[in-house]
């Protein structure tokens, strides 16, 4: 490791280890993003070891991770503590953070008493007829509604399995799906905020999202782990 890159490495650990966000009140059964309260814009490449949400006795909470983000959809009112541990490629470890979200229920929305009185729903019909004709607008004003046709995501479903930071470590993955007969594929893309190539493992390229989603089930059997349904980029 060079002398700029270990900089960076004493600089995280300093900034980065130990650190506990306040709690975040959220409502149930919406997703909610969490992410890392660093910026890990290292040259080093960093593997980050969520663990899975701990919550209320019997509940069914869904999460997706996505490098150093986790998408996640408490169903249970209580409280969930998740945790973040970010290493390199050596074993190092770099940061650690906790996360507590305390999910509550929606609050419905209090209805408005009506204000009408008594003496308003005896008053004779044709009175509230006269009133309302003078405060009714003029007939020779149009108003112009320009309605905007919704655009149509005609694009296929394909299932995004992982993301890895080298090409060896995607196709050991797309193999290990292959050896199922799953017709596994890598995909190279570029991320902004590590300004490195990353290679995706995706899986299938359906027009059905109803097809999607029964493979998307069988591929999360196999792994015990989230995968998501996403669009394919035809550009």
């Amino acid at each position: 490791m060079g002398f700029k890159a270990l900089l960076i490495t004493v600089s995280l650990l300093i900034t980065a280890c130990g650190s506990k966000s306040e709690p975040k009140i959220v409502d149930v059964n919406k997703t909610q993003k969490v992410q890392s309260a660093q910026s890990w814009e290292t040259a080093e490449e960093l593997r980050f070891m969520w663990t899975p949400p701990k919550g209320p006795k019997g509940n069914d909470s869904k999460w997706i991770i996505n490098d150093d983000i986790m998408l996640f959809t408490p169903d249970t009112p209580g409280e969930y503590s998740i945790s973040l541990v970010v290493e390199n490629m050596l074993g190092d470890v770099l940061g650690e953070e906790s996360f507590l979200l305390i999910a509550e229920e929606p609050i419905e929305p209090t209805p408005i008493e009506s204000t009408i009185t008594e003496e308003q729903i005896d008053e004779p019909i044709s009175k509230k007829v006269e009133a309302e004709k003078v405060n009714l607008p003029s007939t020779t004003t149009t108003t112009e509604v320009q309605v905007k046709k919704k655009a149509v995501d005609n694009r296929p479903f394909t299932i995004q399995v992982a993301a890895w930071p080298s090409l060896e470590e995607a196709r050991k993955d797309q193999l290990s799906l292959t050896k199922h007969g799953i017709d596994a594929y890598t995909q190279r893309v570029f991320i902004e905020n590590k300004n490195a190539y990353w290679w995706r493992v995706r899986v299938g390229n359906f027009s059905d999202i109803d097809i999607a989603n029964k493979v998307k089930k069988q591929i999360e059997d196999l792994r015990g782990s989230s995968v998501w349904v996403d669009r394919i980029d035809e550009n």
